[in-house]
């Protein structure tokens, strides 16, 4: 190794230090460390001398160092940071090698360590320093340390795979070196001795959707907790109508929605009358039921997270079928079912709640692999088949009153006959959807076919109606409530910026 023993016991007290750093957040233990093996598994993958390999080792050990100096809040913030946070956290680097002092056996690690977040493009970067000008070793660090990140937890997201990380470093175009992130997908093919482009065979994938089954329908025990999201929820619902000391309840454990309710109740969705700015004014223009509508809506999109961009794509196309089939079910009731009008928009959004729940729990168990065309089509009709049970339990864990389990239960039948009057509005709205979602053009004709309407006492003519106004207010929701999954990119969307440290991809 380039260090003599005491210079060896100099970076074990500076690697203790950042051992300590690093104990006071529980999901950072360990970082530096598998940043460490990787980074010179890198190095050594290039061939580079024996010397350079340990010097890239020991900046990896202690690139983190300068956290030393950095205020526990910024770390421990269940939430994304703020732009303040990430500046002060883009200072750590700096720190770093000030606590490094000038030794002169430090020089090289105090380079890659200062340059370990420049980005490869120059971007953002002191003196536009850019491509081979940045220190091999900050190279590699970066992108090592930006992996590492993305697939272990952190306060505010969850893991993703290793495939999925590269997914997400390969789009962030312009980071890091081109050169260096192909040899890593080697590096790490060589640990898993398998290609991390593969897909799974069919008794594979068949066993984890059996396991993501399992998980939600609580086979193998209680099935879980359900999410904070789901428990307000149900405090929202259980009662026919709204009330104001239910909503206020939920604001006050939620205070974070009251700027989205109040921008929800502004001209995108309400565009008659001024501009609103408090609740109190909120509620006076659009009401307790409507305000309810609000917030369930709201809390039910946090259900519908993913963050993969593999599967984005079905929870985008079921969260917009779920506001399809709340307003929907909304138009329906007004126009017949009045004593079902209080909770039809609610009951009609959480119609398919079974289908990412279960989508969640395949896809914390898909630790790598792509989804075939194949693979895409047995995973969507396992979902179609079993989103029913799952919904039914997971509403029954958080506590919901039967006639939300019943129609969740129930609805699709094909003998919608002898069903309670929620149930059939359910299956009305069901198909109205479909045929809305079809394409096809809106006519009476299209829903003589629909018997659950016939049963609800709607004629053909107040359906088409109520499709045709449903379609109206959809494409408003629609637009004022994407998918969080983001189905598409998001403008702005990519890896964090460099420098934002543990709480962030950028560990």
């Amino acid at each position: 190794m380039f260090l003599t023993d005491d210079q060896k016991q100099t970076v074990k007290v500076l690697f203790n230090i950042v051992s300590i750093v690093e104990s006071k957040r529980p999901y950072a233990i360990g970082h530096s460390k598998r940043v460490a093996e990787l980074s010179r598994q890198m190095a050594e993958e290039l061939n580079l001398h024996a010397d350079e390999v340990d010097r890239i080792f020991v900046a990896a050990l202690l690139h983190d160092i300068g956290y030393l100096a950095l205020p526990d809040r910024v770390f421990q913030t269940p939430f994304p940071l703020s732009e303040a946070e990430r500046e002060l956290l883009r200072t750590h680097s700096k720190v770093g090698i000030h606590i490094l002092g000038k030794a002169d056996f430090l020089v090289g690690i105090r380079d890659i360590i200062l340059q370990h977040h420049f980005r490869y493009d120059g971007r953002d970067n002191p003196d536009k320093i850019k491509g081979e000008e940045i220190s091999l070793g900050a190279r590699i660090i970066h992108l090592v340390e930006t992996f590492e990140a993305l697939t272990q937890p952190r306060p505010h997201r969850k893991a993703i795979s290793g495939l999925k990380a590269l997914q997400a470093i390969r789009q962030d175009q312009g980071r890091f070196d081109p050169v260096l992130v192909e040899l890593f997908v080697r590096v790490l093919e060589k640990r898993l001795g398998a290609p991390l482009t593969t897909t799974v065979g069919p008794e594979e994938m068949s066993e984890r959707l059996n396991r993501a089954r399992a998980a939600i329908l609580g086979a193998d025990g209680p099935p879980p907790k359900p999410p904070r999201s789901l428990k307000l929820m149900e405090k929202l619902l259980r009662e026919d109508k709204a009330t104001l000391t239910g909503i206020s309840r939920v604001l006050e454990q939620e205070p974070a929605l009251i700027a989205e309710v109040t921008a929800a109740a502004n001209p995108a969705l309400f565009p008659e009358g001024p501009e609103v700015k408090t609740i109190s004014e909120v509620l006076s223009r659009v009401g307790l039921d409507q305000a309810r509508e609000i917030l369930i809506t709201l809390l039910y999109q946090d259900l519908f997270e993913q963050g993969d961009a593999e599967l984005n794509t079905l929870m985008d196309s079921w969260w917009r079928q779920s506001l399809l089939t709340g307003v929907v079910c909304r138009e329906l009731a007004a126009k017949g079912s009045q004593d079902q009008l209080p909770l039809a928009y609610c009951l009609g959004l959480i119609h398919n709640i079974g289908k990412p729940f279960l989508l969640q729990a395949f896809s914390r168990d898909w630790s790598g692999g792509m989804l075939g065309p194949d693979q895409r089509h047995t995973l969507t009709g396992f979902v179609d088949h079993n989103h029913r049970k799952a919904g039914e339990s997971v509403l029954s864990v958080a506590g919901f009153q039967e006639p939300f389990l019943r129609a969740v239960r129930s609805y699709g039948l094909s003998n919608p006959g002898g069903l309670a009057p929620e149930s059939l509005l359910l299956n009305a709205a069901a198909d109205v959807t479909a045929v809305i979602i079809s394409g096809e053009e809106i006519e009476g004709e299209d829903f003589r076919s629909v018997v659950s309407t016939a049963l609800l006492g709607l004629g053909s003519h107040d359906v088409e109606e109520a499709a045709r106004e449903a379609v109206l207010k959809w494409n408003a929701l629609k637009e004022f409530f994407p998918c969080p999954g983001g189905g598409a990119v998001r403008k702005g969307a990519g890896l964090p910026s460099a420098g934002e440290g543990d709480n962030s991809a950028a560990g």
